[in-house]
């Protein structure tokens, strides 16, 4: 089942996409009809605490993800879960 052929964002409402790979979570806001990223965020840059567990920085990085965001002006989003199922990290 191809996702992303339904989901199609604007400028007043970005597609938000989600990469999760072995080791890091990716997530990017796109504004499909110009073909821009508006903002983007990895793990690599929300600092990471030694003993924290992935759902924990996949929070975190949520709220930070977030706050990106409303600086953008985005008051609401298509969320791409980009074929992974929607459990655990992605739910957050």
């Amino acid at each position: 089942m191809h996702i992303r052929k339904k989901l199609y964002g604007q400028s007043d409402r970005p597609r938000v996409c989600v990469y999760k790979s072995n080791q890091y979570l990716f997530v990017q806001a796109v504004d499909d009809s110009t073909n821009k990223v508006i903002t983007a965020l990895n793990e690599k840059k929300v600092d990471a605490k030694k003993d924290e567990k992935p759902v924990d920085r996949a929070e975190r990085m949520g709220a930070e993800f977030a706050g990106l965001l409303k600086k953008a002006k985005v008051e609401a989003i298509l969320f791409d879960r980009g074929g992974y199922p929607y459990l655990s990290l992605l739910h957050i």
